[in-house]
């Protein structure tokens, strides 16, 4: 029983909290193979890779220092945090590498940092579950899940996703002294943020220490990140509004887009509106086709924001036009 628990307490809520920063993602949703990638990532190779690098570099820690306090601090509060986040952060990498056009704002960012690092909580979470069962019992199970899926549920997606907006910086940011500093900076506040965690969380077992008052201040430090965190991801999806509001406005001067199809795509809440209004009258194709316009209306306008802004000439008219078309094929059928 207390295997299963462990399993399930492990994985539901890291997979709950994936959906629900999945679908805060208003305006344009990423493509699920993508999001289940992400979450993979972090539940596997992430911690494959973090777990052999800290135990080589722990070997190599203690053959220098020796056993003691000074090494388990030093495998805690810096070995731990750097690997573990560069090996999420790679993750994010890659898909900033291989999927660059689905990076279109500090919110993909946001998002693909918090599914990694929401994976990667997830096998953590059940590796630490089974170690509390098996050592002390159900009670220490249960306590250890209200500590780590709960109270600080949120850390490996808010460390990692420091890493994806440095990658969205990168992307999106003209200046190239910007371009060049943004990765590693946003590496380091990974990784600062996460040492300072598992330092806090070290005294708070620590004999003499702190005790419950080093609890109170992670806990103190980690949800004003989380916070600061849920601020950004507001400020970002009102100004993706505002970037659709802008320039779809010339489609609809134009004659591509409707009137009533521009106020749909510029809101959020109405999009959905609209989206149920189909599927209470039974007509899935027409949820799906307008699910289809209006996300087409954001990637054209996503397009023109950074043709704009960035001066891609070489990519986006080609791929403008195709969205165009794409749209006005779609109108056509409202008609």
């Amino acid at each position: 029983m207390g295997c299963v628990l462990a399993l399930v307490g492990g994985l539901l809520p890291m997979a709950g909290y994936a959906l629900v920063i999945a679908w805060l993602d208003r305006y344009e949703r990423e493509p699920w193979l993508l999001i289940v990638g992400a979450f993979l990532w972090g539940l596997v190779p992430a911690a494959i890779a973090a777990l052999v690098s800290q135990l080589i570099l722990d070997m190599l820690i203690r053959s220098i220092i020796g056993e003691g306090l000074a090494a388990e601090w030093l495998q805690t509060g810096l070995v731990a945090p750097m690997t573990e986040e560069i090996a999420k952060g790679l993750a994010v990498f890659l898909v900033f590498l291989i999927f660059r056009r689905e990076f279109d704002s500090v919110l993909d960012g946001i998002v693909y940092g918090s599914l990694v690092g929401f994976g990667f909580g997830a096998i953590e979470n059940v590796l630490y579950l089974f170690g509390a069962y098996a050592e002390e019992g159900i009670e220490a199970l249960i306590i250890l899940f209200i500590l780590r899926a709960v109270l600080f549920g949120l850390n490996h997606a808010f460390f990692t996703s420091l890493i994806g907006v440095g990658l969205a910086v990168l992307r999106l940011a003209r200046s190239q002294a910007i371009k060049l500093v943004a990765l590693p900076v946003g590496l380091m506040l990974g990784i600062m943020a996460h040492s300072l965690h598992n330092t806090l969380v070290l005294l708070t077992a620590a004999e003499g220490g702190p005790g419950l008052a080093a609890l109170g201040i992670a806990l103190l430090a980690d949800w004003m990140g989380v916070l600061g965190l849920l601020i950004t991801i507001v400020l970002a999806l009102r100004r993706e509004q505002a970037w659709i509001a802008e320039y779809l406005r010339e489609e609809v001067e134009n004659g591509l887009l409707s009137q009533r199809h521009y106020e749909i795509a510029c809101s959020a809440w109405r999009r959905m509106l609209a989206g149920w209004a189909a599927l209470r009258r039974g007509d899935f194709r027409r949820y799906r086709r307008l699910g289809r316009l209006y996300h087409l209306c954001t990637r054209l306008a996503f397009k023109k924001y950074q043709q704009a802004r960035l001066g891609e000439a070489a990519l986006h008219p080609a791929a403008i036009e195709q969205l165009r078309q794409e749209i006005a094929a779609i109108q056509m059928q409202e008609a």
